[in-house]
């Protein structure tokens, strides 16, 4: 498996890629004019199965030592990258392979045909997908409906749609790909511990209006500066809300109750992007912007324990069908423990005040509640 092209130009600094630009790459113009069809690129390490061995891909350039027997995947390396892809057998003396081999050897049994596949799981790239163990998922089973066929149709796409990117696959071999990240958006970042570095964010005017001045999160709540923040409640199929309990180690409200997930909205920010990132991280579910539903938009304003929050809060509703709470991923240094909740058991916590205060969404929220 050769490397594949990416859609769009891109600038290179230093041999290292940034951002795309609305060019068409020549060799890839055929997805602009809507041959083929899209498929999800899945965020893992590229392996191939072929007479009933699994080969891992080695990307070698300068400097990196050839392993024994390694096949070249294309010709001739990179001319920009100077990367060369080879495929190099997987054996068991060898500790890359571990995790190729155990997967391989757990789904022998689907009788995997021969192909390129993708190695995805709970050891790979800070599994994405929140798998409990190592999987090989064929390349090209996940296919994309309605994708555009232009670059601002494109780059669209990929904002509202949480996945790392798109293969094209025209049909005789050939193949073009592009990520979120070739247009700057954020792809599977772990959270950077507080201390490594500050999260930023936009003061706002009274009305929620960006005074284009930025502060540090700590520096908003010690001089008490409108900001704004998000809320989702996230209801299944029998009526439930899903809340969660804050953990004791939170600055304000510590083991407090709370929605399925709230969060500030970060610098250059939008209040949807916002709202998407904190239900990953929180919780480990992946919406899409169509599953929001906007709410209402309310202020709040409180001191305590030193913090003045001055609050903008952005609310919004999910129906989940099935929430299962023993999959989820709760994210341990915001979130202690999650449950479901009906009409009336939603109703005693707020009466009883081991929620936080949200009166004004919780009675929208109870309209969808049974």
């Amino acid at each position: 498996m050769k490397k594949m092209k990416t859609l769009f130009k891109r600038q290179f600094k230093d041999n290292k890629k940034e951002k795309c630009y609305n060019e068409v790459e020549p060799d890839c113009k055929w997805v602009l004019d809507g041959q083929g069809w899209a498929t999800e690129k899945i965020d893992g390490t590229c392996c191939l199965i072929s007479d009933g061995k699994i080969y891992r891909r080695y990307d070698y350039k300068k400097g990196k030592k050839l392993p024994k027997g390694a096949i070249p995947c294309q010709d001739a390396p990179d001319p920009i990258t100077g990367h060369f892809p080879h495929w190099v057998l997987c054996t068991e003396d060898d500790t890359n392979s571990k995790y190729y081999l155990e997967a391989y050897k757990r789904q022998k049994h689907n009788k995997l045909k021969d192909g390129t596949y993708e190695l995805i799981g709970k050891h790979i790239n800070a599994n994405p997908y929140n798998l409990d163990t190592d999987i090989l998922e064929k390349h090209g089973e996940r296919i994309l409906k309605d994708v555009p066929r232009d670059y601002e149709g494109i780059k669209k796409y990929l904002k509202e749609h949480y996945i790392e990117g798109i293969v094209f696959y025209r049909g005789d071999g050939e193949m073009c790909k592009i990520k979120r990240s070739d247009f700057g958006f954020e792809w599977n970042q772990k959270r950077k511990k507080e201390k490594d570095i500050e999260e930023l964010i936009d003061v706002l005017d009274e009305d929620g209006n960006k005074t284009g001045r930025i502060e540090t999160r700590s520096k908003v709540h010690e001089i008490g500066l409108w900001h704004r923040i998000v809320a989702i409640a996230l209801i299944d199929s029998k009526g439930q809300l899903l809340m969660q309990k804050r953990t004791m180690t939170k600055k304000s409200n510590p083991g407090k109750w709370d929605l399925s997930v709230a969060g500030h909205v970060s610098a250059g920010e939008s209040s949807i992007e916002a709202v998407l990132k904190e239900v990953r991280e929180e919780i480990g579910l992946h919406l899409n912007e169509k599953d929001l539903k906007y709410i209402l938009t309310t202020k709040k304003v409180s001191t305590k324990d030193n913090i003045i929050n001055k609050h903008i809060i952005d609310c919004y509703i999910a129906i989940y069908p099935e929430i299962d709470i023993n999959k989820l991923k709760l994210q341990e240094s915001e979130v202690e423990q999650v449950k479901l909740c009906n009409l009336q058991e939603v109703k005693e916590m707020v009466n009883s005040k081991v929620v936080i205060e949200r009166d004004v969404f919780y009675k929208e929220i109870y309209k969808y509640l049974k």
